[in-house]
């Protein structure tokens, strides 16, 4: 004889077997939501917002506006190479930035800027 039918509700439904489904997809849905913790790091907000907001004065090299859009430009690609694990590249792309930063950036805001690529930079390691 095999297995007996147990049915829990209308229409045949089974409210045990329900949850054992909601569990088993929950826990699927989990495994692919997995992130590694330097993706979702808080420095890369910091990052992009000083460099959105950095005024037109805080640049030495013009257009500022170019300069700015080329800036997070190079911050975008090395974020997307840090979410799919290319982390030689990143560290490129932030060596990269952080030279643009040197030529694009007046004294005394580039020092800030590169502490904050350097500290994305020392998590990469």
């Amino acid at each position: 004889m095999g297995p007996s039918l147990h049915v829990n509700g209308p229409g045949g439904f089974d409210r045990d077997y329900f949850v054992q489904q909601v569990a088993g997809l929950t826990q699927l849905a989990g495994e692919f939501m997995l992130v590694h913790p330097r993706v979702i790091d808080l420095g890369w907000g910091t990052l992009k917002s000083a460099l959105a907001n950095l005024p037109d004065s805080g640049f030495v090299a013009r257009p500022a506006a170019a300069h700015r859009a080329a800036l997070l430009k190079q911050y975008i690609v090395a974020f997307r190479q840090v979410e799919t694990a290319a982390l030689d590249q990143a560290r490129s792309t932030l060596h990269d930035l952080a030279e643009h930063i040197a030529v694009a950036i007046a004294t005394g805001r580039r020092e800030a800027l590169r502490a904050l690529v350097d500290a994305q930079l020392a998590k990469l390691t």
